[in-house]
């Protein structure tokens, strides 16, 4: 596997994520490649840890070309947050995530990570603009080798609309900047997402897509490499009750470069359980 084989499959989840994550991303200075909920209550001031869990399956674990066999997974989140209200509508979060996704079959796609992350929000007449800071490191599933560490600021806007009660739309935009730590190169990178959601009882349904590109910089030969990824994905979550929810997605992404070992595409499903402890 070449170095850039394995800093996509590192970079794998944050594209993936924005089928399995959608709470918080703005609340909680999420990675820019995460597509947050359509506009909430801002989540109340002081501690809170999330825990999310399951399984899941991924027709290209490694995430590279070709025809690829897929895998099953097992992947566990643990977050501990903290929120200062500063004024209407604002707030600021500092959070560290710890994160583990183990392959049943092929070990080498497995990733351990840990995030830590500042973020400031601002909710504004239906708005909300984020503005995040974030540093990661990671190691393979068996805790020997690291994975390539990069430090990221990012900013993002969504607006939600009501079509009708209980059917919302949520567009996001978002720029961000990464910098890898080894120095090899650094990254501009834009993503831009639509989510629609619709509201039945204790049930939400969503459907979305996201179009993400990156452009590598302090690239010695030009043109420089740049990644355009498509993707798309519906879900359906219960919460039976506040903070608690089981959810199954389905996602689907592509990945067209100009350097061909890029050109990817994947299936992802992911049934889970989420709970959240505020205190």
């Amino acid at each position: 596997m070449t170095m850039r084989q394995a800093r996509r499959m590192g970079d794998r989840l944050a594209i993936n994520r924005c089928v399995v994550v959608f709470a918080g991303a703005i609340a909680h200075g999420g990675a820019l490649a995460q597509i947050p909920s359509p506009a909430q209550t801002p989540p109340p001031a002081g501690f809170s840890l999330s825990l999310t869990l399951g399984p899941g399956w991924s027709s290209n674990p490694l995430d590279i070309p070709g025809r690829t066999k897929g895998d099953a997974s097992f992947g566990i989140e643990l977050a501990l947050r903290h929120r200062w209200n500063l004024w209407q509508g604002a707030g600021l979060t500092v959070g560290v995530t710890g994160f583990s996704e183990l392959f049943f079959r092929d070990a080498g796609a497995g990733v351990n990570r840990l995030v830590g992350s500042a973020g400031f929000s601002q909710n504004w007449r239906g708005y909300t603009l984020s503005i995040n800071a974030l540093a990661r490191t990671s190691a393979d599933q068996y805790l020997r080798t690291h994975d390539t560490a990069y430090q990221e600021v990012n900013a993002s806007l969504s607006r939600s609309w009501t079509i009708r009660p209980d059917l919302t739309l949520t567009p996001t935009i978002g720029f961000g900047r990464r910098f890898y730590q080894d120095g090899s190169e650094d990254q501009y990178r834009a993503r831009f997402g639509l989510v629609l959601m619709q509201k039945w009882e204790k049930w939400s349904f969503r459907l979305g897509g996201s179009y993400g590109w990156a452009l590598e910089d302090k690239t010695p030969l030009l043109p420089r490499i740049n990644d355009r990824s498509y993707g798309a994905f519906t879900s359906a979550t219960y919460e039976w009750q506040k903070d608690r929810d089981v959810a199954l997605r389905l996602g689907y992404s592509r990945t067209l470069s100009s350097y061909q070992p890029n050109r990817t595409k994947n299936f992802t499903l992911a049934p889970q359980v989420s709970a959240i402890w505020r205190f």
